[in-house]
């Protein structure tokens, strides 16, 4: 997922510095799902050159945005948002096993509890 994200980063041009409204949301969208997936904020901040605070106050902003379901939001990043859906992320049971191994407090164990519940793993 990673991966796709950063190729539609690359080809929307995201990591440009601008205030265009229309980039904000799309830049908000995906710093959201990265961070559903599980990525840190600072692994996000990395990935899209800025600073923490930066991707803390689009996150929440994004999740707002859904929550209300804004009409401007939702058609800013309709075409992210298929892309992104079209190619969900399924992870398999040995990614299961390492993420509860790995899993070192109790919150990273609630992400692993919402993930089996959303059916992310592939169980065999």
């Amino acid at each position: 997922m990673i991966q796709q994200i950063e190729e539609i980063i690359k080809r929307f041009k995201l990591r440009r510095k601008c205030r265009n409204r229309y980039l904000i949301h799309q830049r908000s969208f995906l710093m959201l799902r990265l961070q559903k997936y599980g990525l840190s904020v600072s692994r996000i901040a990395q990935i899209f050159d800025l600073t923490h605070a930066t991707i803390i106050h689009n996150v929440r902003k994004a999740d707002y945005y859904e929550q209300i379901e804004d009409r401007l939001y939702l058609s800013d990043t309709a075409e992210i948002r298929k892309e992104i859906e079209s190619n969900p992320v399924v992870r398999n049971t040995n990614d299961l096993v390492s993420e509860i191994l790995e899993c070192n407090t109790v919150r990273r164990l609630e992400k692993i509890q919402r993930r089996i519940l959303r059916n992310e793993y592939e169980l065999k």
